[in-house]
C-alpha cells in the first residue's frame, strides 16, 4: 500500500458508501465483486475512537476502490466491525452480486439475524444503531464468508483482509488525533448514555452491570465491617 493513500482524508460513512458505490458502478463490467472489510480498536486509545476498513476487488482480484472511516467505538471493536460492514450493504448496487469477506464471526452472525430480531432483542442488539441504518435496505446479493485474519498461508482472501486491516489500521490512527461523538442518527427512539457515554452495546447488559455496582457502592458506605471482608466482581460491560 502506498504511504501517500489515494482516499480521502476526512470521511463520513455515508461518504464512503456514496464513494464506493459510485467505484463499483463505474466498473459494473467486473461483477462479482469481493469486498474485504475490517475494523481496528487500541485499547490505549485515549479517546474511544477506531478504525474501519474497506477494500474492494473484482473478480479477478484487482482492485476497485479503498477507503474508510473511524468513529466513536469506545474501545469496542465490534462497533467497527459492524460499522464497516453495514457501510458495504448501504454502498452495493442492488444488481451487482458481491462476495463479502470478514473475519468477525459475531459480526456474520449479527448481519444474518438483523431483519429477523423481535422489538426486545433488537433494541438490545450491539451495533444496533448501525445495523438499522441498512435494516430497510432490499435484499442484495451479497454472500457473507468469513475470513481468517493474520495468518501465515495466504490466498487472495486472505490477501484482502490484510489490505482491509491495513486500512482500518489508518484511520484508526487518524481517529485518535481527533475527538469525535456517537452518531445517532440511526440510532433507536431512545439511547443510554452514562457519564456522557453513548452505550452502544446491550443495555441490558449494561444496566445488569450497574445494578451490581451501585449495590456494591451502598454495602461498602452502609455495612464497613462486612465489606471490608470482600471484594467486587471483575466483570464490566465495555458498551
Amino acid at each position: 500500500m502506498s504511504n501517500t493513500p489515494d482516499y480521502p482524508e476526512d470521511t463520513t460513512a455515508e461518504s464512503v458508501a456514496a464513494d464506493m458505490s459510485t467505484a463499483i458502478s463505474v466498473n459494473d463490467g467486473v461483477a462479482p465483486i469481493h469486498v474485504y472489510t475490517d475494523g481496528s480498536t487500541s485499547p490505549r486509545s485515549g479517546n474511544g475512537n477506531s478504525g474501519v476498513g474497506i477494500y474492494v476487488t473484482d473478480v479477478k482480484h484487482k482492485e476497485i476502490w479503498r477507503g474508510g472511516f473511524f468513529l466513536r467505538s469506545d474501545k469496542n471493536n465490534f462497533i467497527a466491525e459492524i460499522a464497516a460492514a453495514t457501510t458495504v450493504l448501504c454502498a452495493i448496487p442492488r444488481n451487482i452480486h458481491c462476495t463479502l469477506w470478514i473475519d468477525s464471526l459475531a459480526t456474520i452472525q449479527a448481519l444474518h439475524n438483523g431483519k429477523y430480531l423481535s422489538e426486545r432483542r433488537r433494541v438490545r442488539s450491539a451495533g444496533r444503531s448501525w445495523l438499522n441504518w441498512a435494516r430497510s435496505l432490499p435484499p442484495a446479493q451479497i454472500d457473507f464468508r468469513h475470513v481468517r485474519s493474520h495468518v501465515d498461508v495466504k490466498g487472495p482472501a486472505e490477501i484482502g483482509n490484510d489490505m482491509a486491516d491495513s486500512l482500518a489500521n489508518h484511520f484508526r490512527l487518524q481517529g485518535e488525533r481527533t475527538r469525535t461523538e456517537v452518531d445517532l442518527k440511526w440510532e433507536e427512539s431512545f439511547y443510554v448514555s452514562d457519564s456522557g457515554r453513548i452505550i452502544q452495546g446491550d443495555v441490558r447488559t449494561w444496566s445488569k452491570h450497574k445494578e451490581s455496582q451501585n449495590l456494591w457502592n451502598h454495602w461498602i458506605t452502609n455495612c464497613k465491617s462486612q465489606s471490608r471482608w470482600m471484594k467486587p466482581a471483575t466483570n464490566s460491560e465495555n458498551g
